[in-house]
């Protein structure tokens, strides 16, 4: 009975495994787009972009500039807000994703998802999405 139940865990969790990877990368095309966007919107602040989907709920974008760190709270939180609007474009209003986390370092070379120096707002998608027009 106990072989069985090991050979059972065996078999399920490879298939487990492999359907978290499918959803990190099959958000891959609308990430790069994404970055893409970023580097276009903010050609001269941002020198670095990381960005991660967990759970299909939460986007994680993690940018690395030395003129963006210095920038107040408040252009910082703009700056979420506007990429909460380029996620809900990019991503699709029907899209799962409800919330979000700006990170801003001072390193342009960052490739960290959470840098020890981040300054952090919130993406809030979800109220975003409620706005008309979006």
């Amino acid at each position: 009975m106990k072989l069985k139940a090991i050979c059972i865990a065996a078999a399920v969790i490879p298939i487990f495994l492999m359907a978290s990877c499918q959803d990190e990368t099959s958000y891959m095309p609308q990430i790069s787009q994404m970055k893409d966007s970023i580097f276009k919107a903010y050609p001269t602040t941002v020198a670095s972009i990381t960005i991660k989907v967990e759970d299909k709920t939460r986007l994680n974008v993690v940018l690395g500039g030395a003129e963006l760190y210095k920038q107040p709270a408040d252009k910082r939180q703009q700056m979420g807000n506007d990429l909460g609007l380029m996620a809900i474009r990019i991503f699709g209003k029907d899209s799962y994703l409800k919330i979000g986390k700006l990170m801003v370092t001072a390193d342009e070379r960052n490739s960290s998802e959470a840098p020890a120096d981040a300054i952090t707002s919130d993406i809030n998608i979800d109220s975003l999405k409620n706005i008309p027009g979006n």
